[in-house]
């Protein structure tokens, strides 16, 4: 994730914080149906710790990375129960934190994250995000398609960049990094954001 993206949501953390504690993007019932209840789940892009806070109550262990020091902070003071089992990191992750956590993860998932990273790092960051996973992982994928707004640089109004990343270009990123496709699902915004559209994605590695 570049920096001014970063940047946006360390100045505005509070209120995207908010936002997405009070909405969920998508359904969690479609992500829970993916994991087995022995898994441990990594929540890359963890952003208001809302979807750990869910996996945590229903038995599931959790962690997460999340690069912006405001979200992790606002997820500490809201949900007590994730402090200190969110990294400070984004991705691509560092070599160390590849080889402590190779094949240690039953689940992962990256909701609303891969659309702020710059094109030429997506295939990188699907290929680390495999390596997580043991044998039989799930990753559990969503992006945004249609986002309005965005200026010729791809940012929103805050300084937040975003991806096109169509259904064409996510099937071709994660086979190519070694994913079997198993499932899909699309959603308009459940927060109401106009022409906002969901697309989550299960695969397997």
């Amino acid at each position: 994730m570049d920096a001014t993206t970063i940047d946006a949501y360390n100045r505005m953390g509070a209120t995207y914080a908010e936002r997405y504690r009070t909405h969920e993007r998508v359904c969690r019932d479609w992500m829970v149906s993916g994991f087995e209840k022995e898994a441990v789940i990594l929540d890359i892009g963890a952003g208001s710790g809302a979807d750990m806070a869910f996996l945590q109550d229903l038995g599931w262990e959790v962690w997460g990375v999340e690069p912006s020091v405001t979200l992790i902070s606002e997820t500490e003071k809201w949900f007590p129960g994730l402090a200190g089992r969110i990294y400070n990191e984004g991705m691509p992750l560092p070599e160390e934190r590849l080889n402590e956590w190779k094949s240690r993860f039953g689940g992962i998932v990256c909701n609303a994250m891969l659309m702020h990273i710059d094109p030429e790092l997506q295939q990188l960051v699907l290929s680390q995000m495999r390596g997580l996973l043991h044998t039989g992982g799930r990753l559990f994928l969503t992006v945004s398609e249609d986002r309005p707004g965005l200026d010729d640089e791809c940012r929103d109004k805050d300084g937040r960049y975003y991806a096109p990343l169509d259904r064409a270009k996510v099937m071709d990123l994660c086979q190519s990094a070694g994913f079997r496709f198993m499932k899909e699902w699309e959603n308009r915004d459940y927060a109401g954001r106009g022409a906002l559209h969901w697309h989550s994605y299960l695969f397997e590695r």
